[in-house]
């Protein structure tokens, strides 16, 4: 018990009952003016999130805008804590946003040159192996045999 009062006389925040600007502001109940700063901290975020956007509409943003609104919507459908719509109605965008990723060509970044060109040895080194083994294969069968056989009951010769 006295490790208990020690520990909460050395935090003396929790005796001042003082509150930030963010948390006096989170508590005020003034969505537009949290969103505001939320807006002014992060100004990547300048799309509204809650609105609801159909297919078409999500078509004519970026991919990056698409995926913050994606991502948005992932965690408030989940954190069940204070937005304007139900999780369910969340889930719907969600599931929309991911419906026009997978349906829709957004321009994609390209890979650095260097990627490419790693890329591209590996899967010849790939395709240089899997010819090997199958002449490897193709040799083996004609040294068992196997390979005349099929080649006989192919042409009827017997």
């Amino acid at each position: 018990l006295t490790k208990i009062f020690q520990y909460l006389d050395e935090d003396e925040s929790l005796f001042e009952n003082e509150l930030t600007a963010e948390q006096k502001l989170q508590l005020s109940g003034d969505n537009a003016a949290v969103e505001d700063r939320v807006t002014d901290h992060y100004p990547e975020v300048a799309l509204d999130v809650d609105t609801e956007v159909t297919l078409d509409g999500l078509k004519t943003l970026s991919l990056e805008d698409v995926c913050i609104r994606m991502a948005y919507c992932a965690h408030a459908a989940t954190s069940g804590g204070d937005s304007k719509h139900s999780g369910s109605w969340y889930m719907g965008m969600m599931k929309t946003c991911l419906e026009a990723v997978a349906t829709h060509e957004y321009a994609r970044p390209h890979l650095p040159f260097e990627v490419e060109r790693l890329l591209d040895e590996y899967c010849d080194s790939l395709n240089e192996s899997f010819r090997a083994e199958e002449e490897r294969n193709l040799r083996k069968l004609e040294r068992a045999g196997i390979l005349q056989l099929n080649t006989v009951f192919e042409t009827g010769i017997a």
